[in-house]
């Protein structure tokens, strides 16, 4: 009660640790307080009950927007306590507000015009081999004024317009076929490059051979592109997709399920679409190694892909512990801050 008269009367607090079955107010109330107060510090939850029900509290608190520092077990260990508090200022800047960065469509078609949105890549390891095999093309836009401005915000301005969010794919697809078409002419290098493909994009007929022309004019295999796609955003469209798709994967062009497990017909999806990799979202990555219910999720899903023929890609690996289970699983690839961040090319090359 003290706690949320304070809260009330405008005190901050960096960090508030929020037990979940207390007497008069439970943690779950707590968390509906600390979301209507614009809370942003940092949330650790803390619970005896049983795993599922502290994780089902730590997905409550998220969706709220607090930034969830860990969800630990009673009796609380002291070096869960330190390795929550030590990921508090990198969690914090990670979940930083989105929305003040006071962009539109017009910014956005401008940026494009100057050349200001430019392609990172995130390397992936490959578990089984124990080498670099592939990386991800990640779009970034450095504003000459408001500097970096993330995916997330600019992503969703792009996709309120057909035109604008296709300028953009084939933007960014084509600064990838010549990154790496100059690339492997020049060094002889081999990798799968993934890229990210909007739903909305699936609605031109015309992309499978438009990605070929960009695949003979660089000299850089189909087979050596993987496209990403949304689970969630082929249910919105998923018949007029299915012929589009159907022809990049007879030229040779891999397919993914990114963010699988997110959507609603994930299994649906894999039967009616030929992919090649399952993407498995961060949120099952994440926290895994502390998390039985994730484990058994990831693999499920490894098992299912193996049947399926497809590659297991895990995105979101940011600890050691995450890793070593992944590796345990057999999971085929790991990405994540703990394996790389995305780089410039000039980066990567030297990586």
């Amino acid at each position: 009660k003290d706690a949320v008269e304070r809260l009330a009367l405008g005190v901050k607090f960096d960090v508030v640790i929020v037990d979940l079955k207390m007497p008069g107010m439970d943690g779950i109330e707590i968390i509906r307080v600390l979301a209507s107060s614009n809370f942003s510090g940092g949330v650790i939850l803390l619970s005896a009950q049983d795993e599922r029900v502290i994780e089902s509290a730590r997905n409550l608190a998220c969706a709220h927007q607090l930034h969830v520092l860990a969800a630990l077990s009673k009796p609380l260990q002291k070096s869960s306590l330190e390795q929550a508090l030590v990921g508090m200022e990198s969690a914090i800047k990670s979940h930083a507000d989105t929305g003040n960065y006071n962009v539109d469509t017009n910014d956005l078609i401008s940026a494009l015009a100057r050349e200001e949105i430019v392609t990172y890549y995130q390397p992936q390891w490959c578990i089984r081999s124990g080498k670099f095999t592939s990386v991800e093309a990640l779009a970034r836009w450095i504003h000459p004024q408001k500097g970096f401005i993330p995916p997330s915000v600019f992503i969703p301005i792009a996709e309120e317009d057909e035109d604008v969010i296709n300028t953009l794919t084939y933007c960014v697809l084509e600064q990838v076929f010549q990154d790496f078409g100059q690339w492997v002419r020049n060094e002889g290098i081999s990798l799968l490059i993934s890229v990210n493909l909007s739903a909305i994009s699936l609605s031109d007929i015309h992309l499978p051979e438009k990605l070929e022309a960009l695949s003979n004019r660089y000299q850089i295999p189909c087979t050596s592109i993987v496209l990403e796609i949304t689970e969630s955003s082929l249910v919105k469209n998923l018949v007029a997709s299915l012929d589009v798709l159907l022809r990049l994967r007879i030229k040779g062009f891999g397919l993914s399920i990114d963010d699988f497990g997110t959507g609603y017909s994930s299994l649906e999806q894999l039967n009616k679409i030929p992919f090649t990799e399952l993407k498995i979202d961060r949120t099952f990555i994440s926290g895994l190694s502390h998390s039985s219910a994730s484990k058994a999720i990831l693999e499920s899903s490894i098992a299912l892909a193996r049947k399926l023929d497809m590659c297991v890609v895990a995105e979101g690996v940011e600890t050691k512990e995450d890793f070593d289970v992944l590796t345990n699983l057999s999971c085929d690839v790991a990405q994540g801050f703990f394996i790389a961040k995305p780089m410039s090319l000039e980066s990567l090359i030297s990586f």
